[in-house]
């Protein structure tokens, strides 16, 4: 009797201790969040792979890594990672604005490095409104355009042969310490020197400007200063062009090099008639 008394006992023990809630007696589990450094390892490694495949131009796959691995929204620094390598060219370009609707669509909001691609982009298609659409939002949005985009957008007002705004583009550029290019300011030269009322003055001042902010000039440009030099019996500055260009291991063509000598010869400076001949 005792016996049977003592299981009944043991037998309640055991019921009660299995029929509590099982919130009672287990916690929920914490997901415990990636560390900052498996994150930024993980993104990193992510970042390599947009590389490699955008290096091969297996811009397809590379989308399909971005998107499978950010979700429907991407993250901004792999969309211009794409984006980087998609307006390098103009045949890449033309992949990049099927892209770019594709992920504004999704929401996402561009940054500095987004409008700068997507100007060059334009540039490359040789798209002068877009070019300038895109800028000007870029700036009201308060973003700071690269010297790529600058050179983009003075590039359609040289393109149009609008010296006034080409000049006026210049002289934000230069206000703004943005280093130009070398294309750059010979196509403004060019556009100076060959307008229907030649500004030589003008043209000097950017080549000074090449000068004073590390731009190399082409030898194209050398020639075409020093051309304009003679042509305006400006003996002084066409020495002095020529001489630069000389210190920087270039040599001028036939065609300039006579001009030179002939300019020296008229000027009974037989000297330096020699010197342009022999250098």
């Amino acid at each position: 009797m005792q016996t049977a008394f003592l299981r009944s006992q043991l037998l309640k023990t055991s019921v009660v201790s299995f029929s509590k809630p099982a919130t009672a007696t287990i916690k929920r589990p914490v997901v415990l969040s990636r560390p900052p450094c498996f994150r930024t390892f993980a993104t990193s490694t992510i970042s390599n792979e947009l590389q490699q495949l955008c290096k091969q131009k297996k811009f397809e796959e590379a989308q399909q890594l971005m998107f499978s691995n950010d979700g429907e929204v991407p993250s901004l620094e792999h969309v211009n990672i794409i984006t980087q390598h998609m307006t390098k060219d103009a045949e890449s370009s033309q992949k990049f604005l099927p892209f770019l609707e594709d992920i504004q669509m999704r929401g996402l909001v561009p940054d500095a490095l987004l409008y700068n691609g997507t100007i060059r982009s334009h540039a490359l298609a040789a798209d002068s409104a877009k070019v300038k659409e895109v800028f000007e939002e870029m700036k009201k949005k308060g973003f700071q355009p690269d010297t790529d985009a600058w050179s983009a957008f003075v590039a359609t007002f040289v393109s149009a042969k609008d010296i006034e705004g080409a000049t006026k583009a210049w002289d934000t550029l230069t206000k703004e310490r943005i280093k130009p290019t070398s294309d750059l300011c010979a196509s403004l030269i060019n556009l100076h020197l060959t307008s229907e009322t030649p500004n030589l003055s003008k043209a000097i001042n950017i080549f000074r400007k090449m000068n004073l902010t590390g731009v190399k000039p082409k030898a194209g440009t050398y020639e075409e200063i020093i051309q304009a030099c003679i042509e305006k019996g400006k003996l002084a500055q066409a020495s002095a062009v020529w001489g630069q260009m000389r210190d920087n291991g270039l040599r001028p063509g036939a065609q300039i090099i006579e001009a030179l000598a002939k300019m020296y010869d008229e000027a009974m400076l037989p000297q330096k008639r020699r010197e342009v001949l022999e250098a």
